[in-house]
């Protein structure tokens, strides 16, 4: 049946053909019925309001065009069929771990469009492959230091001569985490109270299977580069601005597309309400498959929701057409890495990307950075 081939991702296919009748396969599943982020918007008179109408009509289309399939996963999660899924609104889509005899039959149904693999991937390049981690104690002589990579995008002259240092402005972390109680980082966080009742409950989201009620970060890469976004002590480019993080890495790197599905759509609407989205989003992760797709519906909402999302170039270079996604993507912003001597990095991944795109946009220091690590 060529519709049905048509469905199925090509690896999927082959999966399937592999998998155990009694194992359950995670997948994708995205319907027919898909919202124009964009259209959603018109009209909306400030950023708030544009945020919570989109919100609203993303979630009312989801709403609408599911329901006969999540009706039709529950009854076959009474008969064993499927083990779980989690309904998205940010596209328009289910993702469900299921049978493979299940997956076949869902092919068929009238309201879905393509099933893909719940690819589970390393998002985080491998230790030692420009990787900025570089844990040891940190020397008292250096707390109120300012960092090289600060004063080389002359951030500290911004901060004294335009009085502009980030107050008011909010970044989310989308990462391995953060370690909240490390002190360059502890009273920037958006959630914190200096009275003792911290709310987590808008500013922090563990879409892994870590469980995680507050920030923490298992890995180190999280703490690392919030650190050089609002760190204290001369770390960080912004020190004035809120941070709230949201985890969709795991403590080696590693993630499902569907957590990461899940970090995006939280980030639209923390804790239930779009009126705390924040302005910006840092990713500094990628996939060397530049052509990789999975989430630019995600990012055409964050985008006509007026949110910044920063990508990490990637760490595959110097050949060309290296550049990582979601970097790649037309909707994203890429940041290469340059060193000490104003050179782009040897590792710094670049274009064009598969769109004949220039990437990455800017280049920015981004080797041997001193920052936060987890453990103060």
């Amino acid at each position: 049946d060529t519709g049905y081939a048509r469905v199925l991702e090509p690896e999927l296919a082959r999966v399937l053909l592999e998998t155990r009748p009694d194992e359950h396969l995670r997948v994708i599943v995205c319907l027919r019925e898909q919202g124009d982020p964009e259209l959603m918007v018109t009209g909306a008179e400030n950023p708030v309001g544009a945020r919570s109408r989109l919100v609203s009509a993303l979630r009312t289309v989801a709403g609408r065009s599911q329901a006969l399939l999540l009706a039709y996963l529950a009854g076959a999660q009474s008969a064993g069929l499927v083990e779980n899924y989690t309904s998205f609104w940010i596209f328009n889509g289910v993702a469900v771990s299921a049978r493979p005899s299940f997956i076949r039959t869902l092919a068929l149904h009238p309201d879905v469009a393509s099933i893909r693999l719940d690819h589970y991937r390393r998002w985080l390049p491998e230790p030692g492959q420009g990787s900025p981690v570089q844990a040891g104690m940190p020397d008292p002589a250096l707390a109120s230091q300012i960092e090289w990579g600060v004063s080389r995008i002359r951030a500290d002259q911004v901060w004294h001569m335009l009085n502009i240092s980030g107050s008011h402005a909010v970044v989310a972390s989308m990462d391995t985490g953060v370690d909240w109680l490390h002190p360059a980082l502890h009273t920037s966080y958006r959630g914190y109270n200096p009275h003792g009742l911290h709310n987590h409950l808008y500013n922090w989201y563990d879409a892994t299977t870590g469980g995680a009620t507050y920030p923490v970060d298992g890995h180190g890469h999280g703490t690392h580069t919030m650190g050089i976004i609002v760190g204290q002590g001369g770390i960080g480019v912004a020190p004035g601005a809120r941070w709230i993080a949201v985890r969709v890495l795991n403590n080696e790197g590693y993630g499902y597309d569907s957590w990461i599905h899940q970090g995006f759509q939280w980030l639209l609407a923390p804790g239930g309400d779009p009126a705390r989205a924040p302005d910006a989003v840092n990713c500094s992760w990628g996939n060397p498959n530049g052509g990789l797709e999975s989430f630019r519906p995600d990012l055409r909402a964050l985008r006509a929701a007026g949110i910044f999302v920063a990508f990490a170039a990637g760490n595959n270079g110097p050949a060309y057409g290296t550049v990582n996604s979601p970097a790649s993507m037309p909707e994203a912003f890429a940041v290469g890495a340059s060193d000490q001597d104003d050179e782009v990095a040897y590792f710094s991944s670049r274009g064009p990307s598969p769109w004949q795109e220039i990437r990455p946009h800017v280049v920015a220091p981004g080797v041997q950075m001193r920052s936060s690590t987890p453990g103060g």
